[in-house]
């Protein structure tokens, strides 16, 4: 199983001033035991997010 996030920067561990440790999707994948993809980069786009999903999709990289 496989735990994918694609976001902007409230999906991102931009501000390094809060000294975050793991971002949401990383604390999701432990507790359910699953692997994480982070794809969040700050000022991440709706488009951005849905044609990198889309592509991981496309090229088999995500298959489960």
């Amino acid at each position: 199983m496989k735990v994918i996030v694609g976001g902007c920067s409230v999906s991102n561990d931009f501000n390094q001033s809060t000294h975050i440790d793991e971002v949401y999707g990383q604390i999701l994948a432990n507790q359910i035991g699953a692997d994480y993809i982070h794809h969040s980069v700050d000022g991440g786009s709706n488009y951005r997010i849905w044609r990198k999903i889309t592509q991981m999709v496309m090229n088999n990289d995500i298959t489960d």
